[in-house]
């Protein structure tokens, strides 16, 4: 859309949020969708479970979506958030995965350092759109100093998040 009004974007934000499918309760009962469609998370303000997915949605600095990317409800934001940049380089990119980001991102600092990908298929590749500048305003589910440097290193992309 910049383009066409021929004006860039200095920033874009990025946030996800949880998309509820169906009462908790009927998501643990009856699977109506494949376990990497959907899938139980945590999520919103109030940190409640939800049956769903997360989508990770990109506005620009006049409130137009951008781009969006969605996975199972369980995915963490930063692997949302690969997919979204990587596509959006390269629209033939691979999904990312734990494995293929190992000797980049380094151990986790969970127990035993290993690093969970995502929770399923995300998608659509379509939907990443294209970035408008270099800059991406997001809150903590997107920290972390090794994240950060892939994402510039890699797509050139600047993710500022807030610090304590």
């Amino acid at each position: 859309m910049h383009r066409l009004m021929g004006t860039g974007s200095v920033y874009e934000a990025m946030d996800g949020v949880i998309v509820p499918l169906m009462r908790l309760c009927r998501g643990v009962r009856r699977r109506l969708f494949t376990p990497g469609e959907a899938a139980i998370g945590k999520g919103g303000s109030d940190r409640r479970w939800e049956y769903g997915i997360k989508l990770l949605a990109v506005v620009d600095e006049s409130g137009c979506v951008s781009g969006f990317v969605a996975g199972p409800a369980n995915t963490e934001e930063r692997w949302l958030a690969e997919a979204l940049l990587s596509w959006r380089k390269d629209p033939h990119s691979p999904q990312p995965s734990a494995a293929g980001l190992a000797s980049v991102l380094g151990p986790a600092h969970r127990k035993g350092g290993v690093r969970r990908g995502p929770a399923g298929g995300l998608w659509p590749v379509e939907g990443a759109g294209e970035a408008a500048g270099e800059i991406y305003l997001a809150d903590r589910g997107f920290s972390g100093s090794s994240w950060e440097r892939h994402w510039s290193h890699s797509y050139r992309a600047r993710v500022i998040t807030p610090r304590n």
